[in-house]
Parts: structure tokens; C-alpha cells; sequence
């Protein structure tokens, strides 16, 4: 194995170990939410409301970013698209999506990025498609 296919496969590593994170806190809440469990435990935290779940993803990223298209200079531009910043520098972690009508995350792909190896696509396998459209519907990136 080549150097660089070393830096991108650690690189997809981080990306699907975040991917099992959300997978992980989705099934937990989906738990709490439907009465299956009067407490769940992810990574070592126990959860007894689905709120403070909530609360600790939305604590995860770096940070929470929208961007518009093409306007005009001075016009205001509604957000078409939005980046949550998972892990930076090496390994990177990002999930990028779009805002449809409503203001809502949609479409979200998450990316792995290594510094001299690029900037890759992570494909979600089964329920972690599920869980990383979860995680985007909490925050409100067309607001």
C-alpha cells in the first residue's frame, strides 16, 4: 500500500467512524422517542430524555455553514447549500448538503479529506443513510 492510498484510507476510516457515531445516537433516540427504553447508552454517556441526546449533537461539529448562489452585489441571497464541519486537518470529516424550500438540510453526502490525498465522497451504508439525514434535520441551516 502506497503512501497516499494509506492517508485516504485513514481518511474513509474517520468518515465511517462518524458515520457508526450518528448511527449510534439515531438508534438511541429512536429508543427513547418510541418507549422502547426508559434510558439508552451511547459511548459511555447514559441518555434518559431524548432532548439531552439533542443537545449532545448538536454539540458534535466544528462548526455549522450555509452559502448561497449566484446574485447580485447587495442582494441578499437565500442559502442554498450547507457544510457541517465534523473533523478538520488530518483526517478531515464534512458533511455537505442542500437546503430545499422549506429551509431544511436535504441531500446531505459526507466527505473524508486527508492533506496531499484530496477531498473524497463516503457512501452511508443501510441505516447510517438514515442516521446522517437525522443528524442534518437538527440544525436549521436555512434559518
Amino acid at each position: 500500500m502506497t503512501y497516499l492510498d494509506q492517508l485516504k484510507t485513514d481518511a474513509a476510516r474517520n468518515a465511517r467512524a462518524w458515520l457508526d457515531t450518528l448511527a449510534r445516537h439515531y438508534a438511541a433516540y429512536r429508543q427513547l422517542e418510541g418507549g422502547d427504553a426508559e434510558a439508552v447508552t451511547v459511548d459511555g454517556d447514559e441518555y434518559t430524555e431524548s432532548f439531552a441526546l439533542l443537545d449532545r449533537m448538536q454539540e458534535l461539529p466544528l462548526s455549522v455553514e450555509v452559502r448561497s448562489g449566484w446574485h447580485s452585489p447587495g442582494a441578499a441571497g437565500e442559502p442554498l447549500e450547507f457544510r457541517i464541519v465534523l473533523t478538520c486537518g488530518g483526517p478531515g470529516c464534512e458533511v455537505i448538503g442542500e437546503i430545499d424550500g422549506h429551509g431544511e438540510a436535504a441531500a446531505p453526502r459526507i466527505y473524508a479529506s486527508e492533506m496531499g490525498a484530496g477531498h473524497f465522497e463516503v457512501t452511508p451504508a443501510g441505516e447510517e443513510c438514515e442516521a446522517l439525514e437525522w443528524f442534518c434535520s437538527l440544525f436549521s441551516p436555512g434559518e
